[in-house]
């Protein structure tokens, strides 16, 4: 008879408990906010490209992946190649990854970053490279800086220091701090 009455108790129980969700009051879905980074989309082994309004291709972007969150306002990229291939200069940026803050209108470039730049002119041609392990970009203002150390190599001219900010509008460069450089002469 015990074996009987545990045996009742045990199924009053499952019972309670499966109507017991009924009593509890009801969640939105919509009210429910999810305890994880949810990427809004995401691209992986791709190429965009800024066309100007004359049908040349301005900047190209290369990368293994990027993914956005819209309510972060920001992009990660993997691996990105930023090619710009504007009329008197053509430059590269490559890094390990890169962060592209959406409100700031910045992005965070990490990780081996390289600059390759060739400017064109009538005379001659001359490429720079700047390699360094971080830099910032601001996309409203131009400017290119970093507190990491610098290296910026060019036809016949060795930099470095730790710190940069370059105006690339007004093609401006300092470097901030123990700078060294190696120059040499031309012959005649």
């Amino acid at each position: 008879m015990k074996g009987f009455f545990l045996l009742v108790l045990g199924l009053l129980i499952v019972i309670l408990l499966h109507n017991a969700q009924d009593l509890l009051p009801r969640t939105q879905l919509s009210d429910v906010k999810p305890d994880y980074d949810q990427v809004d989309y995401y691209l992986a082994d791709f190429s965009l490209k800024a066309i100007a309004q004359d049908g040349r291709i301005n900047h190209t972007l290369d990368a293994q992946y990027m993914g956005h969150w819209r309510e972060k306002n920001t992009s990660f990229i993997v691996a990105p190649r930023i090619e710009s291939q504007l009329p008197a200069q053509h430059s590269t940026i490559t890094a390990e990854e890169a962060t592209l803050e959406h409100a700031k209108q910045q992005v965070l470039f990490n990780g081996q970053v390289k600059v390759l730049s060739e400017q064109n002119s009538l005379k001659d041609s001359q490429q720079f490279t700047l390699e360094t392990a971080f830099l910032r970009y601001g996309l409203n203002d131009s400017v290119l800086s970093t507190d990491s150390e610098v290296k910026i190599t060019g036809p016949k001219l060795v930099l470095q220091g730790v710190g940069l900010e370059s105006k690339l509008d007004e093609a401006t460069l300092r470097l901030n701090k123990n700078v060294r450089s190696v120059y040499q002469a031309v012959s005649p």
